[in-house]
């Protein structure tokens, strides 16, 4: 029963090391998001500035913009890729704390069905104590009872 116990303490540790994990991953996941949210807003804006430049006539303004789209572009393709390696990542963690928490309640089940069996043999034999007794005193009364009821 204690290595039951021991077993189920050390899987409650590595379940909420692999939570940790995870909750990392997920943090990591809404910095990325936050990133890829942050470049498309600048992308517009700088479009938009230069829309209203090339109105104006300031053509050097497109060429600016060109080069900075391109590379815009190309650390969205970057963070769209990092987002993709982190999601795998954060599903696989899910999986195996999913895995762990299984592993976990199967083993805090089987050690509550036993603490209920032994609670339930424990408490057969103090009844069986009790009726022992019973019965003994009830004999001891019988024999002491029929030997002064004779005439």
């Amino acid at each position: 029963m204690k290595a039951l116990s021991t077993l189920i303490r050390m899987n409650r540790w590595r379940l909420n090391e692999q939570r940790r994990e995870l909750a990392e991953y997920e943090k990591l996941l809404d910095k990325l998001h936050g990133e890829a949210a942050r470049l498309a807003a600048e992308l517009v804006a700088e479009q938009e500035t230069a829309s209203r430049r090339e109105v104006e006539g300031l053509s050097p303004a497109n060429w600016a913009f060109a080069g900075f789209a391109r590379a815009t572009l190309e650390r969205q393709r970057k963070l769209a890729s990092s987002i993709a390696e982190v999601e795998g990542r954060a599903e696989t963690a899910r999986e195996v704390v999913r895995g762990m928490f299984r592993e976990l309640k199967r083993h805090e089940i089987t050690l509550d069905l036993r603490n209920r069996r032994e609670r339930e043999e424990a408490e057969r034999r103090a009844q069986a104590e009790l009726d022992e007794v019973s019965m003994e005193r009830h004999r001891r009364r019988g024999h002491a009872g029929g030997s002064s009821s004779s005439p």
